[in-house]
């Protein structure tokens, strides 16, 4: 219930922007949205040499955030920002018990954006990049486990379409550290699919 009340949110609050900026003057190509706001649904889970043999499973998060876009000319920009976002998996315990790993992380991505098809009314646009995640808070049904990583570093790609107050993006994050850091570490690495929606201002 909590999902499918999120999931209506974050998709009626571009209808609702596009409704009260519609009278606005200006073409949306045109102009440049530098900065905004980021809200979206993710699934999670570990990837890794040992993960791929364990029964591992996906588990929903969350991304919450604001952005800012550094244009370089009509088709390539930067973008920065600062995202509050949750990853982890569901882990195969022992027979059919199982522990939901969740893993909170402050986010900082460096991605490059392509606009692939400008339109009168909408722009499609691809990205990638890089992110840095510092971790926030770790915890699973037993209590706050001490040997996870407190950093999370790897490669993002999307795919997205932007609008003129608004946009939709699809985004594959994968992680380069282990999140284990025991000794000797397990290799789970973080593996992220996300659907954000911008609002830009």
């Amino acid at each position: 219930m909590k999902t499918r009340f999120f999931l209506m949110l974050i998709l009626l609050i571009p209808a609702f922007s596009a409704m009260v900026f519609s009278n606005e003057p200006g073409d949306q190509t045109g102009r440049s949205r530098s900065r905004g706001l980021y809200l979206g649904l993710s699934a999670s889970n570990f990837a890794g040499s040992e993960a791929s043999a364990a029964d591992n499973k996906f588990i929903p998060g969350f991304s919450l955030g604001f952005y800012q876009n550094f244009m370089i000319n009509h088709r390539y920009s930067l973008e920065t920002g600062l995202l509050l976002t949750s990853k982890g998996s569901r882990l195969d315990a022992v027979g059919d018990l199982y522990m939901h790993q969740v893993l909170t992380y402050m986010e900082i991505p460096v991605l490059g954006e392509c606009k692939l098809i400008r339109g009168e009314k909408a722009n499609f646009f691809v990205t990638g990049g890089a992110y840095l995640g510092l971790k926030l808070l770790a915890f699973n049904e037993v209590g706050f486990p001490e040997e996870i990583n407190s950093m999370d570093v790897g490669v993002d790609i999307g795919l997205g379409v932007r609008f003129r107050h608004f946009s939709y993006r699809v985004d594959v994050k994968r992680g380069f550290l282990c999140v284990d850091k025991g000794n000797p570490p397990v290799d789970y690495k973080n593996l992220t699919f996300s659907l954000l929606v911008g609002i830009s201002f």
